[in-house]
């Protein structure tokens, strides 16, 4: 009986490090540092993304205004745009591509008071919340196309 309890102790106490160390993991903050500022070239990110997974945290700092661009169909846990963050995100794909964001421990699409997205450009990049995902936009989102 002892050591059921302890193995379920455990068990409890390691589940509850899970979120945690999901973030520490999978989390990558842009940096914008490749040529075209290409959302799927590793270098764009700290540290590289060089294997994107659908638990990934991919977090946009304030830089400024920054090009995202590249922009393809994919599926992440979370986006957060932090305060003071302009970001224009664009695909070079014809046709509508989609971000897909999955959800995680938290707020999964994360726009943050004072920061700026704005989709732009000829092909269209939706931003999908998967079932239970959740979303705060306390910035401002802007869509435009040619």
């Amino acid at each position: 009986m002892a050591r059921t309890l302890r193995i379920v102790f455990v068990s409890l106490l390691l589940g509850s490090w899970a979120p945690a160390m999901s973030w520490a993991l999978n989390t990558y903050t842009w940096t914008g540092a490749s040529p075209g500022h290409v959302f799927t070239d590793p270098t764009s990110w700290s540290p590289a993304r060089s294997s994107p997974r659908t638990d990934d945290i991919l977090v946009f700092p304030a830089l400024g205004e920054s090009l995202v661009s590249g922009i393809g169909n994919q599926t992440v846990a979370q986006v957060v745009i932090a305060s003071g963050g302009v970001y224009r995100f664009s695909s070079a794909s014809p046709g509508t591509v989609t971000l897909t964001i999955a959800g995680d421990a938290g707020t999964d699409f994360d726009i943050d008071s004072g920061a700026v997205l704005t989709v732009t450009g000829s092909n269209a990049v939706q931003i999908s919340l998967a079932n239970l995902a959740t979303g705060r936009i306390a910035g401002d989102v802007h869509m435009e196309g040619s």
